[in-house]
C-alpha cells in the first residue's frame, strides 16, 4: 500500500521534463547577460547582447504569466515560477552552478597554459553551450575553445578536451549517486501490507 501511494503522488514524466524549463531559462538569461564577452572573440555586433537580454527577459515574463494562468497537467512543471521564493531559489542555485563552471573553465585554461581571464572563461562557457546544440559529438569543448582562443589553438583544444572529459566524469558520478540513492531507498522484498 505504501508503494502504491508513492506512485500516485509522483508526477508524470512530462511534468518532470517541463521542470527543466525554469533552469534553462535562467541559464539563457545569464548567457545573454554575459554575451558581451563574445563581442571581441567572435566579432559580434555591439547590439547583439542587449537584444539577447531583452528577448530573454521577455521570455521569462511570458513563462511567469503562463505559470500563473495554467496550474494543471504539464504546466505543474513550471510552478516554481509562480512565487518569488521559488523563483529566487532557482535563480540562486543556477547562478552558483554557473559560477562554479566559470571557475572550472578558468582553472583548466590556465592550467594547460592558456592565458585566460574570467571573462574569457565566461565566453568559453557560452561558446560550449552554443556549440553543444550542434551534432558535433564529444569534441564540443575542444571546438568551442579553439573558436574562442584561436591564437593558441593547441593549448585551447587540450583545455576544451579536458573540460569535456571532466564533465563526462561528473555526469557519471552524478548518475551513480542517483542510482545508489534509489537502490538504498527501495524497500527490501517484504510482504505487502493492506
Amino acid at each position: 500500500m505504501r508503494r502504491r501511494r508513492r506512485r500516485e503522488t509522483l508526477p508524470p514524466a512530462s511534468v518532470l521534463l517541463v521542470t527543466e524549463v525554469p533552469i534553462v531559462v535562467v541559464e539563457v538569461a545569464l548567457a545573454a547577460l554575459m554575451s558581451f564577452t563574445l563581442v571581441g572573440p567572435l566579432g559580434l555586433e555591439w547590439w547583439v547582447p542587449p537584444v539577447a537580454l531583452i528577448g530573454t527577459f521577455a521570455g521569462m515574463a511570458g513563462l511567469r504569466r503562463l505559470a500563473q494562468k495554467h496550474r494543471d497537467g504539464l504546466w505543474r512543471g513550471i510552478a516554481v515560477l509562480r512565487g518569488m521564493r521559488g523563483r529566487n531559489r532557482v535563480v540562486v542555485l543556477v547562478v552558483v552552478a554557473v559560477c562554479l563552471q566559470i571557475a572550472r573553465n578558468w582553472f583548466v585554461l590556465n592550467g594547460v597554459g592558456v592565458d585566460a581571464s574570467v571573462l574569457d572563461s565566461v565566453a568559453l562557457l557560452i561558446g560550449m553551450a552554443a556549440v553543444g546544440v550542434l551534432p558535433v559529438g564529444p569534441s564540443v569543448g575542444a571546438a568551442s575553445a579553439v573558436i574562442i582562443f584561436g591564437t593558441d589553438a593547441g593549448a585551447a583544444a587540450a583545455a576544451g578536451a579536458l573540460l569535456t572529459a571532466t564533465a563526462a566524469v561528473a555526469a557519471l558520478v552524478f548518475a551513480a549517486t542517483a542510482l545508489l540513492g534509489t537502490l538504498r531507498r527501495s524497500p527490501a522484498s517484504a510482504p505487502a501490507t493492506i
